[in-house]
């Protein structure tokens, strides 16, 4: 009788181990790679992207990619905001080097900042018109110089347009007491479609120059939904 209890002990035992063998273990689940959350490591990931947008401005994939400066230049103002070392490129330098809301972002300043840093103004081009085909430019150069472009009708050339460049001398007009806000003063020598003065305002988020005598109106009415003469940013992809 003791006999036949161990082998139905050792029978069972066998059935047992044999059918826990053969129900699938359950794979161990893999935990995700830890991720760094810093908001340095996330300031580095915003400026790879503004890196790889500008490449691709650099590389003529402006609309193929939305790689338009204002892209650009808020991911290395979210970048600059996580960590204030975080330093543009070479590449955004030369492609973005003459706007002025690059600049600023880059210097951590504004538009109040310019009366007393004219030289982030200096080398900046701002750009008018309603299209891309015929943009008026305002360049702002050095030493005070100031050079506006604009398409006017050749009377030459069967009324074709084509663009006329004058040159004058620009300014800036601190906000004072008796000045609300800061101003670009110009001064052509030959007659040109544009103001005497131009207040620096932000549009969209953008710095612009918005016609002093609009500002002013705008200002009374407590509007500050500004129209820009000139932008920071250009016409791309077929505007």
């Amino acid at each position: 009788m003791k006999k036949i209890i161990i082998l139905l002990t050792l029978v069972f035992l066998s059935t047992a181990f044999a059918k826990e063998k053969s129900i699938p273990q359950a794979k161990e689940e893999r935990k995700p790679d830890s991720i760094d959350l810093s908001p340095e490591n996330i300031a580095r990931g915003y400026l790879k992207l503004a890196q790889a947008l500008t490449l691709g401005r650099l590389d003529g994939k402006v609309c193929e990619l939305s790689a338009y400066p204002s892209e650009v230049i808020n991911l290395i103002a979210k970048a600059k905001n996580l960590d204030s070392k975080i330093q543009p490129t070479a590449e955004m330098d030369k492609d973005l080097g003459e706007n002025l809301s690059y600049r600023l972002v880059k210097a951590g300043a504004t538009i109040d900042n310019l009366s007393k840093t004219p030289s982030l103004l200096a080398g900046t081009t701002f750009y008018g018109g309603v299209s891309s085909f015929y943009p008026m430019t305002l360049k702002i150069k050095a030493d005070g110089i100031a050079e506006y472009s604009e398409y006017q009708s050749d009377e030459k050339a069967d009324g074709d347009l084509k663009p006329v460049v004058t040159t004058g001398k620009w300014s800036i007009i601190p906000e004072s007491s008796k000045h609300a806000y800061t101003t670009l003063k110009l001064n052509f020598d030959k007659k040109s479609s544009l103001a005497k003065t131009y207040a620096f305002a932000y549009v969209n988020g953008e710095p612009a120059l918005v016609k002093s005598s609009q500002y002013k109106v705008s200002l009374r009415k407590n509007n500050t939904n500004f129209i820009p003469s000139f932008a920071t940013n250009p016409f791309e992809c077929g505007d």
